[in-house]
């Protein structure tokens, strides 16, 4: 009898702090969130600036090195969108989980067809 107690008071002082422990995770993820979105902003602001510079290179070796770096940040890009659905799902926002899992599939998209502008330029 006295275990039963014993597991009925330590249920109830689980139940207690659920939603505690819920609300904080909950605050963990929005807040890994917002971090990542503000990544996100400064990344799309090099990717945006390389395409911008890209097209008036006219210098070979430079071109290809914009290429790569261009690439590389659109890797990182989708993994970026990769965590934003990630915390967007665990924050129940599912509008924003959808968003992050097309901007990562427009990603994908965009970066093979830079893949195969530098194979075709620069190997």
């Amino acid at each position: 009898m006295k275990g039963f107690v014993w597991a009925a008071l330590l249920g109830l002082g689980v139940a207690g702090f659920t939603p505690a422990a819920v609300a904080q995770g909950r605050d963990f993820y929005l807040m890994q969130y917002n971090s990542t979105v503000r990544d996100m902003n400064k990344l799309v602001d090099r990717i945006n600036a390389l395409k911008t510079d890209i097209r008036t290179e006219k210098d070979f070796t430079r071109g290809c090195s914009m290429l790569a770096s261009l690439i590389s940040d659109m890797k990182e890009a989708q993994i970026l969108t990769e965590r934003l659905a990630g915390y967007a799902y665990q924050i129940d926002d599912m509008e924003n989980h959808r968003a992050a899992v097309d901007q990562h599939n427009a990603y994908l998209e965009e970066r093979r067809f830079w893949e195969e502008q530098r194979d075709r330029m620069c190997k």
